[in-house]
């Protein structure tokens, strides 16, 4: 007996589940019958059925769906609609980023090339907006008898359902979270499933992350913080859609002003708490800018608002992690000898 195709095994294990099989077929607007037989090889989907179904697919379950095609159907039939999974940077887009970085002033290039690059991600991983979160988390500058004790969340683009539409919304991250342990360790960290995230340091696990990745931005022996991917779909990040966001991590750090680096063994992260416990103290960190250059004026100290917001910020990163420690001390002594014999 000749064997199925991959897709056709690939359909066959998503409809083994009979309430799976409804699903899908009123996704489709198909009999359930109909996806039986696709699946056993009696008959085969139109174009139009098979790309809706692709782009329902994992990421990995997809590229081998795409690559055992052709034994149903003609090279051309599905060429336009596949070509958006191909994971390569387009020509084109190189010529954007560097079309805007010559013509941008300093002081806007770093940012707008950030956002620009993030919208790109976005676009090309999650074309038909089934759910990602992309964000950027850079070294928190430190105080001179500091070093990097922090990273902080500066730019962040989504689909639904997540909602980044706020710009300035941030966020700490510490030693205890995949972004930071991702500078720490100087490699990608990849976590495809939430059963997989178990071995975090940290509960703080979006609710609505099924698969994570952490890519530190590197330049020679410096880091200036990490980008972070998050899907809605279970073993979104296969090998080849790993490889197209390294390039274009390499992007952003081509783009990263000098300043934003600092040599890795200047970098000592701590553990910062939950966003739970962060954002009431987030919240105040406007009021509490305007409050110290209200402070700067009545003594006729001349400071920026860029000034202000660097000093709260160091602030707020003390704050956090000197909370942390008070509630480590605050812990029954038996529950911290446990945590040191793990």
């Amino acid at each position: 007996m000749e064997k199925l195709p991959i897709w056709r095994e690939i359909l066959g294990n998503m409809i083994r589940d009979s309430h799976n099989r409804q699903q899908l077929a009123e996704r489709l607007k198909v009999n359930p019958i109909t996806l039986t037989r696709w699946a056993a090889g009696t008959s085969k989907p139109r174009p139009e059925k098979l790309r809706v179904l692709l782009s329902m697919l994992s990421t990995q379950d997809r590229e081998q769906v795409v690559a055992s095609l052709s034994q149903d159907y003609p090279s051309h039939t599905l060429q336009e609609d596949t070509s958006i999974y191909v994971y390569e940077i387009h020509p084109e887009f190189y010529h954007r980023v560097l079309s805007t970085y010559a013509t941008l002033p300093s002081s806007l290039r770093e940012w707008s090339l950030n956002i620009l690059i993030i919208q790109q991600i976005l676009a090309h991983l999650d074309p038909r907006e089934h759910g990602m979160a992309v964000f950027l988390a850079y070294c928190t500058p430190p105080s001179p008898e500091h070093p990097v004790r922090s990273l902080r969340k500066v730019l962040g683009r989504s689909t639904s359902p997540w909602n980044y539409t706020d710009e300035h919304s941030t966020q700490f991250f510490g030693a205890e979270s995949l972004v930071g342990q991702a500078v720490l360790q100087g490699h990608p960290l990849v976590v495809q499933s939430r059963q997989e995230a178990a071995w975090l340091l940290s509960d703080d696990v979006p609710s609505l992350a099924e698969s994570i990745c952490a890519f530190p931005l590197l330049r020679a022996n410096q880091a200036a913080g990490s980008l972070c991917v998050m899907s809605t779909q279970t073993r979104f990040f296969s090998s080849s859609c790993l490889d197209l966001l390294q390039k274009y991590v390499n992007l952003l750090v081509t783009v990263s002003d000098h300043e934003s680096f600092f040599q890795l063994e200047k970098i000592v992260l701590g553990v910062i708490p939950p966003l739970e416990i962060q954002l009431p103290m987030l919240q105040l960190v406007q009021a509490r800018v305007m409050q110290r250059l209200l402070q700067a004026t009545s003594q006729y100290h001349f400071l920026t608002k860029q000034q202000a917001e660097h000093m709260i910020w160091q602030e707020v990163e003390e704050e956090f992690l000197n909370l942390n420690d008070v509630e480590r001390v605050s812990q029954p002594r038996e529950k911290i000898e446990g945590e040191k014999l793990r």
